[in-house]
């Protein structure tokens, strides 16, 4: 059983996001700079800004270690806001000030590069470097669950940002943060209320699904 979820969890959260990152680039060139800004964008706005901030900055601060044990909810919603913030915003300055000509096929690129990228440092390289008989294989098929969703949420968060870009729907920016503050503060609210984490993973995988449907609505729209 440890060995299936692993390899589960493996493709999901290292192979697939490369693989199907090489396939792309390998049947057309135009595939490799939204990729790869959707890399840097994860990158830049998100492990070397707003978790350098969370994890190095406001810990050497008294009132912020208070404030997270005072006000657990409150904290709960501030790191969602901001992870909404950092990211939505991050995807709106790299799409239209680097990439510039965008259509639905580059956007979901480019979040298979910013969702690919996080599977990989979090998950990925992490299981690479484990023996698989040491973790819970129930752990390891949540993990792969838990990505599959997030990978997911990152493609259709593309897709909004994109369109507020490049289609003039000037409230998608807003949609996005708004959704990605939202899945990330159910979850962490479920967890801190003690919610059995299939649950969790389950009520993520349902919003995932929802994405893709409202991705493939919008492929047909293209």
């Amino acid at each position: 059983m440890n060995i299936i979820a692993y390899g589960f969890t493996l493709l999901v959260s290292l192979l697939l996001p490369l693989f199907i990152s090489i396939y792309l680039i390998i049947r057309s060139k135009l595939y490799f700079k939204p990729i790869i800004v959707g890399v840097l964008t994860f990158l830049i706005f998100q492990v070397f800004t707003r978790i350098y901030i969370l994890q190095v900055i406001l810990p050497t601060q008294v009132w912020y270690i208070l404030f997270t044990y005072e006000y657990p909810i409150v904290y709960a919603f501030l790191l969602s806001l901001t992870a909404g913030l950092f990211e939505e915003i991050g995807r709106y300055i790299m799409m239209k000030y680097i990439l510039r000509k965008m259509d639905i096929k580059k956007a979901l690129a480019f979040g298979l590069g910013h969702g690919g990228i996080e599977a990989i440092l979090f998950v990925g390289i992490a299981l690479v470097l484990t023996n698989p008989m040491l973790i819970d294989s129930q752990q390891l098929l949540m993990s792969g669950l838990e990505r599959f969703s997030a990978i997911i949420f990152h493609l259709g968060f593309s897709v909004l940002v994109y369109q507020m870009i490049f289609k003039s729907k000037k409230f998608n920016l807003l949609y996005a943060i708004s959704l990605h503050t939202l899945v990330n503060f159910v979850s962490v609210v479920l967890m801190m209320n003690g919610v059995n984490m299939w649950i969790i993973e389950g009520v993520l995988f349902f919003f995932a699904i929802i994405m893709i449907i409202f991705i493939k609505s919008q492929w047909r729209e293209a």
